[in-house]
C-alpha cells in the first residue's frame, strides 16, 4: 500500500483551487466599511493588501501576499500585522491545510465563509461552498455564547488520484 507523502510546505505552487471567483469590488467595499467602523483608515498598503487578495483563488501564506503586492513601500512586518488586523476583524478567515503554513483567504462580501476539501496526494484545495456548522453556531449563540468562530478542513484523496492509484495497480 502506498503511503501518503508528506504535506509539501511549497502546497500553494503545486495545488488549485476549484473556481470560486467572485467580483472582487465588493469584497473590498466591505473590508473598507469593517475598517471604516473600527476606526481604522483605509491606508494605502492596507489598500494594496486587498487589491491583491481578490486575485487569489485560493488560500495564500503572509510570503505569498507579500510577493503578490510587489509595493516598493510595504515590507514583511507589515503585511503580517495588516493580516492579523484583518483576521481579527474578519476580512480574512485564517485556514489550516494541515501543513503548518498559516494561510488566509479573503471573506465573500457577505461575510460567510467555506471549508475546504486538501488531497494528500496531489495537495489539490477544493473549496466546500456550504457550511453546515452554522446551524450549530446559532444554537450556541442562543445558549448564550459568544464570540463564536470554527475551522474545519477535510482531508483524503481526491478522484483523480484515486483513479490513478487503481490504473497503477492494474498495471503491476
Amino acid at each position: 500500500m502506498k503511503k501518503n507523502p508528506k504535506p509539501s510546505s511549497k502546497r500553494n505552487e503545486n495545488r488549485a483551487c476549484a473556481e470560486h471567483h467572485h467580483d472582487p469590488k465588493p469584497s473590498i467595499e466591505r473590508a473598507a466599511r469593517i475598517l471604516k467602523d473600527a476606526g481604522l483608515k483605509s491606508t494605502k498598503p492596507r489598500s494594496a493588501l486587498l487589491e491583491a487578495m481578490t486575485r487569489f483563488h485560493a488560500p495564500f501564506s503572509t510570503e505569498e501576499l507579500f510577493r503578490a503586492v510587489k509595493a516598493s513601500d510595504l515590507d514583511l512586518v507589515t503585511v503580517y500585522r495588516s493580516l492579523a488586523t484583518f483576521s481579527d476583524l474578519g476580512i480574512v478567515s485564517r485556514v489550516d491545510l494541515g501543513d503548518g503554513v498559516v494561510r488566509y483567504e479573503l471573506r465573500s462580501p457577505d461575510g460567510s465563509h467555506h471549508h475546504h476539501f486538501v488531497c494528500q496526494e496531489c495537495q489539490k484545495v477544493e473549496p466546500l461552498d456550504s457550511c453546515e456548522i452554522k446551524a450549530q453556531e446559532n444554537r450556541l449563540r442562543e445558549l448564550g455564547y459568544s464570540q463564536l468562530s470554527h475551522r474545519l478542513e477535510f482531508f483524503g484523496i481526491c478522484p483523480d488520484c484515486r483513479e490513478h492509484s487503481r490504473a497503477d495497480a492494474r498495471t503491476r
